[in-house]
């Protein structure tokens, strides 16, 4: 989940949580923080946007693989699996499609064995 700032009171509340957590830093105007929600704190979440009578952004999964990628500099399919609870056989045909965009870059030739992953290589203001 991306947390930003703006009128949005759920976003900020967590925000707030969150800038708790990193030690008191306050997060900067548009700084974006990615954190996969589950359990209890994906329900909490969903409860507290409902509360506020509006419903819980779902990014998809091109836009969590982006995000991670950039963040991070490369992404697998393992990875994207993992932050999308999908099998990583499942997701390799959207890191493909991002690297038909020109945003990511396979790591390796061969496009196969351990260690596989893509690079991100898009710039700084691509969103989907």
């Amino acid at each position: 989940m991306t947390i930003g700032f703006g009128p949005d009171p759920v976003a900020q509340e967590v925000a707030r949580h969150i800038e708790a957590l990193q030690g008191g830093r306050r997060l900067a105007e548009r700084e974006h923080v990615d954190y996969k929600v589950t359990g209890a704190a994906a329900r909490h979440l969903t409860e507290a946007y409902a509360d506020h009578r509006r419903e819980r952004p779902v990014p998809t999964r091109s836009a969590i693989a982006l995000r991670y990628a950039r963040a991070r500099g490369r992404i697998s399919t393992t990875e994207l699996g993992a932050l999308v609870e999908a099998s990583p056989s499942n997701v390799g045909t959207i890191l493909k499609e991002l690297e038909s965009d020109g945003l990511l870059t396979p790591s390796s030739h061969s496009r196969i064995g351990r260690g596989f992953h893509y690079r991100w290589v898009g710039g700084d203001d691509e969103e989907r």
